[in-house]
């Protein structure tokens, strides 16, 4: 009986074992589902569906860390020691949201070969840009790398929490703004001689960040202008009467000017901000105008010949009636 006992009790704790080796290693897992010889950023930046996708990229730096422990229930605490910083990481091409309000961007950290198990830090931030119009996240997170003693990475912890998407996870994600404005244009014609079926060519001059797009919208047809290296892009547009054209993405920073070329004997004169301006959903109206006015002078050219005439009418007129009388 008591060999059985025994028997028992020595299969009972290789179950245990077995049962805690098995935990352990899916706890190892499941800490590192992501992949843990690389991390990856996620970059969203917010704009107006209008808004075209700025011309840039975002870069990350990833520098040493601080000095901690790592504590940890029922087990001997683990120092925390500074990670060498590594080489900054920039995004590629940005993915525009179905409804043009958000794009998103990613970036990867490459993790280096470890020479020695212990758990190393690095603080992880966004190096602010200068693209006219956007706001920089100034969000710096706290990762942590796990390296076991073969000197391979089996964990990465984002402010202490596990590497990931799901409840109780962290990632690595920062959110920038686009803060954009549109200025429309619109054309009218008028006056007595006016032909109202012509077209006139409007021009608008941005004033902006060399490389920069913008959006412009010409009834059903839409298409985007970008700044020369000295910050300059314009578009010439023929317009009708009472017809408009829209510019968006125009930032803070940037300005425009609205021109028509002299159109004949047309009188140009405008309505709304157009020169040197910032744009804030306004309009500019171009209003072209002919007119002639009545010729009174010719009337009064000819007024004292027809009061000759009618003056000698009248004489004649009562020479005649005279005459007959007798």
């Amino acid at each position: 009986m008591l060999k059985k006992t025994k028997k028992s009790i020595r299969r009972l704790g290789a179950v245990v074992m077995a049962l805690a080796m098995a935990m352990s290693v899916m706890a190892i897992n499941a800490f590192a589902a992501n992949n843990p010889e690389t991390v990856t950023i996620t970059k969203t930046l917010t704009k107006s569906a209008d808004a075209p996708v700025p011309n840039t990229t975002f870069t990350f730096a990833i520098a040493a860390g601080d000095e901690g422990v790592y504590e940890q229930d029922g087990q001997t605490d683990i120092s925390i020691t500074p990670g060498e910083a590594m080489n900054n990481v920039t995004t590629g091409e940005g993915v525009e949201s179905p409804d043009g309000t958000t794009v998103t961007y990613t970036a990867t950290i490459t993790l280096p070969a470890y020479t020695a198990a212990g758990i190393y830090s690095y603080k992880v931030s966004e190096v602010a840009g200068d693209y006219n119009g956007i706001v920089y996240d100034n969000t710096v997170y706290n990762m942590n790398v796990f390296v076991n003693n073969s000197n391979e990475v089996y964990a990465v912890t984002v402010n202490n929490k596990g590497l990931g998407t799901a409840e109780g996870k962290a990632s690595l994600n920062f959110t920038n703004s686009y803060a954009t404005k549109a200025v429309t244009v619109k054309k009218v014609i008028t006056g007595n001689q006016a032909d109202t079926t012509e077209e006139f060519g409007i021009t608008i001059t941005i004033n902006g960040t060399p490389g920069k797009s913008y959006t412009v919208v010409n009834g059903a047809t839409t298409t985007t202008i970008t700044a020369d290296t000295n910050g300059v892009a314009s578009t010439t547009i023929d317009l009708g009467n009472n017809e408009t054209y829209t510019v968006s993405g125009l930032s803070a920073n940037d300005t425009y000017t609205v021109n028509e070329a002299q159109p004949g004997e047309y009188t140009v004169s405008y309505e709304g901000d157009y020169q040197d301006a910032h744009a804030n959903n306004n309009t500019v109206t171009v209003t072209n105008t002919k007119n002639a006015t009545t010729p009174t002078g010719v009337i009064m050219n000819i007024a004292p010949y027809v009061l000759m005439v009618a003056l000698a009418g009248g004489i004649a007129f009562f020479f005649l009636r005279r005459k007959h009388a007798e």
